[in-house]
């Protein structure tokens, strides 16, 4: 099972990735991103079903696994920012940013709202809420 999720992840982070760059310049990288990687794991029909079914081996394997999951998505993150952009931050604010999409995607997909979180409008307004304002400081303070 661990090493399906391992596979899976990996392609996830991939397309999330692509999905983005794709998308050319947005009003946030940042939002647009963390929107991306919502909308993207929730086409995905193994890692969906597997919180839907059985959210507590799903955060099991969050742990077991989160070391990995935030080095794929480092790698995703150096293709989306601009050229020069990570090195000029910094690998600890890429690393940060990495782990703050990662456990504000957990609780986006593993826990209930009062606020809907429905469609792409919905993620938005919450990663503007709450995800923006918990990125790493060095990141706060760049435009991208």
């Amino acid at each position: 099972m661990s090493a399906v999720i391992d596979r899976e992840n990996e392609r996830l982070f991939v397309k999330i990735a692509g999905r983005i760059k794709a998308a050319g310049p947005q009003s946030n990288i940042y939002v647009e991103a963390f929107t991306a990687a919502i909308v993207t794991f929730r086409d995905h029909r193994v890692l969906t079903r597997l919180i839907t079914d059985d959210p507590a081996l799903a955060l099991e394997l969050a742990h077991q696994h989160y070391a990995a999951a935030v080095t794929r998505v480092v790698a995703a993150l150096y293709v989306i920012f601009p050229p020069g952009f990570a090195e000029r931050v910094g690998a600890p604010a890429v690393s940060g940013l990495a782990d703050c999409i990662l456990r504000y995607a957990m609780v986006v997909l593993l826990l209930p709202s009062l606020q809907p979180l429905d469609n792409v409008d919905d993620i938005r307004a919450f990663a503007t809420t709450h995800f923006l304002p918990s990125l790493p400081a060095a990141l706060r303070a760049l435009p991208v």
